[in-house]
């Protein structure tokens, strides 16, 4: 199995946007534990958007 396929099935497409609503608030460190709590996910889901951003970015795009 490759990696983009477990990326996707990993991290939904609300919980990537949210990521990116935290990110471009610019207000923490995208490494930060408080990622997970401002964007109301867990940390195996931070680390795998961490891990998998270009991935998930090219399936899911960018937040309106």
């Amino acid at each position: 199995m490759n990696d983009k396929v477990q990326a996707i099935d990993y991290v939904s497409k609300d919980e990537f946007h949210r990521f990116i609503g935290v990110q471009r608030g610019g207000s923490v460190n995208m490494i930060s534990p408080d990622v997970q709590v401002l964007a109301c996910i867990d940390k195996a889901t931070h680390m795998h958007i961490l891990n998998h951003y270009e991935q998930l970015e090219e399936h899911y795009g960018q937040p309106e």
